[in-house]
């Protein structure tokens, strides 16, 4: 998402081209990209969404472990 709204911000390409290229919702960058240019400091909250981690990275690595065997 940081790549694609920089390629926006910068003018390199357009939210429709971005949002195919980096395979993303143009509505959600173009919303990003609309704070980015109001606030130039403003950062991409990772935890929003309605879904979040309940294990941990080395809880996520031994049950792959776990289902491969």
């Amino acid at each position: 998402m940081e790549r694609a709204v920089a390629a926006v911000v910068s003018g390199v390409m357009g939210c429709k081209k971005a949002s195919i290229q980096f395979q993303l919702p143009q509505t959600t960058l173009e919303g990003y990209v609309k704070k980015r240019r109001t606030d130039p400091n403003s950062v991409i909250d990772k935890t929003a969404g309605k879904y979040h981690c309940v294990f941990t990275q080395d809880q996520e690595v031994e049950l792959v472990v776990c289902l491969k065997d």
